[in-house]
């Protein structure tokens, strides 16, 4: 007589068996070759990043570099205009002074050398002009208008 029990002839394998084991290790060697290539490709992608990057960065640091020395000369540029601004303020300012002097002058001359008024006068009664031939005659002809 036998010591089993109804419906279980037969022993149920054993769950830790070499082979089982073995499998499951080649099962997790494959998930982790699959790991480390998808980590491989991951770090070459980011290798091949790192280099447009350092790349993209020595070519800013040359812009940057470019820039600063562009606003250097603008600010050398600003200055000497800046200068050159105010040696013309100067210019102007000092011919301001020279003409208000100038003014100044020209009014006391006037008031102190003030000119006579001129009359016009017909050429021939000008005190410069020269008595000529008809001149007598002429006088005559006055005194007898004047007398009639």
């Amino acid at each position: 007589m036998s010591l089993t029990l109804p419906g279980r002839s037969a022993r149920p394998a054993r769950k830790h068996r070499a082979i089982d084991r073995l499998a499951q290790r080649e099962q997790e060697l494959a998930e982790l070759q699959q790991r480390l290539d998808d980590a491989d490709a991951l770090i070459m992608r980011q290798a091949v990043q790192l280099g447009e990057l350092q790349t993209e960065n020595e070519r800013l640091t040359e812009r940057l570099q470019e820039t600063q020395d562009a606003l250097i000369n603008i600010g050398r540029d600003r200055d000497a205009l800046e200068r050159y601004v105010h040696d013309l303020e100067g210019q102007v300012a000092d011919r301001d002074r020279r003409l208000d002097v100038r003014t100044w002058a020209h009014a006391a001359v006037a008031k102190t050398q003030e000119m006579a008024v001129v009359v016009p006068v017909p050429l021939h009664q000008s005190p410069m002009a020269e008595p000529g031939p008809d001149h007598a005659l002429l006088q005559a002809q006055k005194t007898t208008k004047e007398i009639a």
